[in-house]
């Protein structure tokens, strides 16, 4: 989602070939971002002012570079990450309010991911969290316009962080939302949170986690049916149902929509005002894109007509 609500990026396969473009919520209108032959971009994030989007480019194989790609007349300008022969990975690309910095998770070897920036001006990359410290995965961050960081990660690596998640009752393996200063290390956003929802057995995951950072509201999915009993034809339980909930800076968590079906690929614009999303009732990655009026709790589908 652009910051204000209105614009939609959307990454998709159309004949087997991974696409990108822009959806106009205004005016219900799609347009194809063109890529260059062989490559194709991907993970897209608008800047702050919502005229630039940053996205990872790659050959069908990694995501070696970034690129900076203009809204309207789609001009791309490249930044180089990686040299040739390596072959680490770049995912979610998020900038910084000013635009002069970029941040970014890099997969390295044995799922050791890091954060990292780059310099827009002189392409410097500076590692944030380095491998020592750093996760078997770690999803899209969110910008602040003070230059902190939040991102879900799972598998904290380091001694220190690993102790402070055991503290609030989870292991290794499960994913937890961290905050990350500037020169400062991740820490746990929400402890008291997710010490009280492992204790209690909640049904709070705070999956696909994204922020509105001028609302200072978090955004999550949740699994709504924990409990199901297994299907009399089959002896198979089907998948959980997930749901969007909300949670304001003073704790309180309200769930926002009653899909009854399969949501993934949460996306909130940074007012708060909007968020994007996909469902599908089939559970066959038959994904349908949906938005939701955060205020109303409107849903409506966006009907895509792919572009060649």
């Amino acid at each position: 989602m652009s910051p204000s609500g209105q614009l939609i990026a959307v990454q998709y396969r159309f004949a087997g070939e991974r696409k990108l473009g822009i959806y106009d919520l205004a005016n219900d209108t799609f347009v194809l971002i063109p890529s260059p032959p062989g490559r194709h971009f991907g993970y897209p994030s608008f800047s702050a002012e919502g005229t630039q989007l940053i996205a990872v480019e790659g050959d069908g194989v990694f995501g070696r570079d970034l690129v900076m790609i203009d809204v309207k007349t789609h001009a791309i300008r490249r930044l180089p990450v990686f040299q040739s022969g390596q072959d680490q990975k770049i995912y979610y690309p998020a900038l910084s309010r000013d635009s002069r910095n970029a941040y970014f998770v890099e997969g390295g070897t044995f799922s050791r991911f890091m954060l990292k920036s780059i310099s827009l001006i002189s392409h410097n990359i500076t590692t944030l969290i380095d491998k020592d410290y750093g996760f078997s995965a770690i999803y899209r961050p969110t910008v602040t316009a003070s230059g902190t960081l939040y991102f879900s990660a799972m598998g904290a690596r380091s001694p220190e962080l690993l102790r402070e998640v055991q503290g609030v009752g989870a292991d290794g393996t499960a994913t937890i939302v961290y905050e990350l200063r500037p020169g400062g290390r991740p820490v746990v956003l929400y402890p008291e949170l997710e010490r009280a929802r492992r204790k209690a057995h909640r049904n709070i995951d705070l999956t696909n986690f994204d922020f509105a950072t001028r609302t200072n509201t978090a955004y999550f999915l949740d699994p709504t049916n924990r409990g199901q009993k297994p299907s009399p034809v089959t002896g198979l339980s089907q998948p959980w149902n997930w749901e969007i909930h909300s949670l304001s800076s003073d704790g309180r968590i309200e769930r926002l929509t009653d899909m009854k079906g399969y949501v993934g690929h949460l996306a909130v614009s940074a007012n708060g005002r909007q968020a994007a999303f996909t469902n599908d009732e089939t559970r066959s990655r038959n994904w349908r894109l949906m938005t939701l009026d955060i205020a109303s709790r409107r849903v409506r589908e966006v009907k895509i007509e792919p572009a060649a």
